[in-house]
């Protein structure tokens, strides 16, 4: 078939034209650069939406292998990471953009819209603009859509963004950047005036729906936080540099006329304590500089269109004041085993000593079967014997560190280690170490148990453990283990304390549970967890550095609030001869300071439990009660 032999695109969504033949574009008071950053406010859902084509978990694993796919198994991993950013690492970003007197534009799903008022609250107290940003994170369109269902679709996104605020949104930004041919035709005619999803330009341009009026506000991938860092896996000083060395070429150009740089984040990447150093450096860099006009969306292209032409502003209906009593009303989302507070809100919690920061280390203490299940007749041979070398040789060198700092862990065991190397539980015993649950082996999850099979593996693990190293379990991290919805309850039947693997969070807090026992989340860590650097071959310093900023942050702001910081190991990665030295003076340097409670997962929940947990369930109960 011949080639289509034609001038410009091959779709007739906008008209093409290279920047260099277009009018000059002026700023207000001749900036060189328009700058916008636009937070997304999203919600993973707790199980697979029906009819979604499947996502990859933010942890890094495909769903249905370990998570999200299977019955009563859902995605704890993916669901605490979004939760963590709308709990915390928000309100890191807020204040950074604060400091440079930056105006966010909000993305908000319908879920966040539905069950986050004090999140909305935040964004008009800040004057912020709202736009469409989807149903959530795991329900975006696709092609198996029909356009009537797209329509649909959208017209619900918009209105629970407009219920919410009080102003109908003219901005739309797809969940992933996820569209359909239709997609720009039916935004147009539901009154969205400009879109994120095209990141094909450096300036706004005008595209050319059946109806309406709609515009481009592009972002860059190499511009989002998730595309370029998580997905792309560049090092967070790898995106520091990138983003401030795409200002410097954007301002360089701008002399000639105008550009457009719009930075895209997620609460649950760039609101990490690690991270956020690095949002702040980059924006102390752009802001610096005379000729930067910081704006919103609707500012842009309200601005763009006057200047080409295009009479008058966008219409919307005015923001709204917030409902009364709506400040108090409680998160409705599955699986309803916490309230929902953001950390900025909450009741000061005291650690010993008046301590900052909850320190807690957690090996990962984990042995993979040569043939397990899964894989019955053909062994991973590379995987098994980097787990065999772990136990072999660097759960040694990882304990002579951790000994040397009178670090006493506490472990995410399987359980069967216990009795494959004695040597190991001889050690441990030795250093007086805690224990968490942490799976039979690590290639046996867990979620095709009945409930009686899952209260015998309980029983179980907790007669194991009390034998074999006179201590009484208490936690649980899921990991390969994984999750059912019935866990937290039969650790709770079970007399176990506390649960970890939610990730929700930078302080314990209060899990609901069917028999009413008290029951916490104690805060485990995907970030300084060796499983997501040195595994990905990131050099070791680079994980030293990301756990003193960690720190850093986390000791900052517990002052006023005390933080837990968990580091998180496991012997094949850390118990390297490049990489234990790392550990070293990692700990050195955080048990240099004063105010750090050198602790336990088990200790922690203690504490909790007996001088916290009474004050925060009345203060939610209080904060969550009718108005």
């Amino acid at each position: 078939m011949p080639a289509k032999r034609a001038y410009g695109m091959d779709q007739d969504l906008y008209p093409w034209s290279p920047i260099i033949a277009r009018p000059v574009l002026r700023w207000p008071d001749n900036a060189r650069v328009a700058l916008a950053v636009i937070v997304n406010l999203e919600h993973w859902d707790w199980e697979v939406p029906p009819h979604t084509p499947l996502a990859v978990s933010p942890l890094g694993g495909p769903e249905g292998l370990w998570s999200g796919n299977q019955p009563d198994f859902p995605d704890i991993g993916g669901y605490g990471n979004h939760e963590y950013g709308n709990r915390v690492g928000l309100f890191r970003i807020l204040a950074v953009l604060d400091k440079y007197g930056l105006k966010p534009t909000l993305a908000l799903d319908k879920a966040v819209a539905d069950h986050y008022p004090f999140l909305i609250q935040e964004g008009q107290r800040r004057d912020a603009e709202f736009i469409a940003h989807g149903l959530s994170r795991r329900r975006i369109i696709h092609s198996g859509m029909s356009e009537d269902e797209e329509r649909q679709y959208i017209r619900d996104s918009i209105a629970a963004v407009e219920q919410a605020t009080g102003q109908r949104p003219i901005g739309w930004s797809g969940p992933d950047f996820q569209e359909t041919p239709h997609t720009p035709h039916l935004l147009a005619a539901e009154g969205i005036r400009y879109v994120c999803d095209w990141g094909n330009d450096e300036q706004p341009y005008k595209m050319t729906p059946k109806t309406g009026e709609l515009y481009a506000l592009g972002v860059n991938a190499y511009l989002d936080d998730n595309y370029i860092h998580l997905h792309g896996r560049r090092t967070i000083n790898e995106v520091n540099l990138l983003w401030r060395e795409w200002f410097d070429g954007l301002y360089a150009d701008g002399v000639t006329t105008g550009r457009l740089m719009v930075l895209h984040l997620h609460p649950w990447i760039m609101g990490q304590p690690w991270r956020i150093r690095h949002l702040d450096e980059v924006l102390g860099h752009i802001t610096a500089h005379a000729g930067v006009w910081q704006a919103t969306g609707r500012e842009i292209i309200d601005w763009f269109r006057a200047q080409s032409g295009e009479a008058g502003r966008l219409a919307s209906a005015d923001a709204g004041t917030p409902r009364a009593g709506e400040r108090s009303r409680p998160m409705a989302l599955p699986p309803g085993r916490f309230a929902y507070a953001p950390i900025t809100e909450r009741p000061i919690i005291r650690w010993p000593g008046n301590a900052r920061v909850a320190f807690w280390v957690a090996p990962n203490m984990e042995f993979f079967e040569y043939l397990p299940e899964s894989r019955p007749t053909q062994p991973d041979i590379p995987h098994y014997a980097r787990m065999d070398y772990g136990n072999r040789v660097g759960f040694w060198r990882m304990l002579a560190v951790l000994n040397k700092h009178q670090v006493r862990a506490c472990c995410c065991l399987n359980l069967e280690l216990l009795d494959h190397f004695p040597e190991m539980k001889d050690a441990m015993i030795a250093a007086n170490w805690d224990y968490m649950a942490h799976g039979l082996y690590n290639s046996r999850p867990i979620y095709h148990y009945t409930e009686e099979q899952e209260r015998a593996y309980w029983q179980d693990f907790i007669t194991h453990v009390q034998e074999m190293t006179g201590k009484r379990l208490k936690g649980r991290l899921g990991g390969g283990a994984g999750y059912t919805v019935r866990t937290d309850d039969l650790m709770a039947e079970a007399g176990c304390l506390y649960h970890t693997s939610w990730i929700i969070d930078d302080q314990p807090w209060p899990i609901n549970v069917r028999g009413g026992q008290k029951f916490i989340y104690v805060p485990y860590t995907g970030q300084t967890n060796d499983a997501g650097m040195l595994a990905w071959n990131r050099d070791a310093d680079y994980f030293l550095q990301m756990i003193k900023d960690q720190f850093d942050t986390l000791y900052r702001e517990g002052a006023d609030n005390g933080r837990v910081m968990c580091l998180a190991l496991h012997p094949h990665n850390i118990g390297r001869p490049n990489a234990a030295k790392h550990l070293d003076e990692a700990l050195r340097y955080i048990l240099g300071h004063d105010g750090v409670w050198n602790t336990t997962a088990d200790d922690i929940a203690e504490y909790y439990l007996a001088h916290c947990y009474d004050q925060v369930s009345s203060w939610i109960a209080a904060r969550n009660a009718p108005p």
